[in-house]
């Protein structure tokens, strides 16, 4: 009947309006959820390497690479390390530590960790998990 034809077209209708506004739902959710991870990864990247809003300094650099086990205090690498997300650049500095420890060092690891030209082995390196405040 004519009748039952309406109200199947209307069904289907419906449908169709349900499942193009579930889809408008879920992009907009995905272009959301997409905005966070791209704010986050900016955040993260957009290093002033801040813990807890502090103000970072090159003393702060120096400080923890101290920390980390190396001696030398004249650096080389803060601006290479302040373009690092926090987690690469504490790494980065262990990783100088470890192999000027373990005599794996190349020659430019060796003087960022003891100082140009100064021959030295960490007793220890300690992996730094944030900045060391100044």
């Amino acid at each position: 009947s004519n009748k039952d034809n309406n109200e199947s077209k209307n069904k289907s209708n419906n449908y169709v309006n349900d499942y193009k506004n579930n889809n408008n739902d879920n992009n907009e959710n995905n272009n959301n959820n997409n905005n966070d991870i791209n704010n986050s990864n900016n955040n993260s990247n957009n290093n002033s390497n801040n813990n807890n809003n502090t103000i970072v300094n090159d003393e702060n650099y120096i400080r923890t690479f101290l920390k980390t086990g190396c001696p030398n205090t004249q650096l080389t690498q803060i601006e290479n390390w302040k373009k690092l997300p926090l987690a690469l650049m504490l790494k980065d500095m262990f990783k100088y530590c470890t192999a000027t420890k373990n005599g794996t060092a190349t020659t430019a690891q060796r003087y960022e960790c003891c100082g140009e030209g100064v021959a030295c082995t960490p007793k220890i390196c300690l992996f730094q998990t944030s900045f060391v405040a100044t």
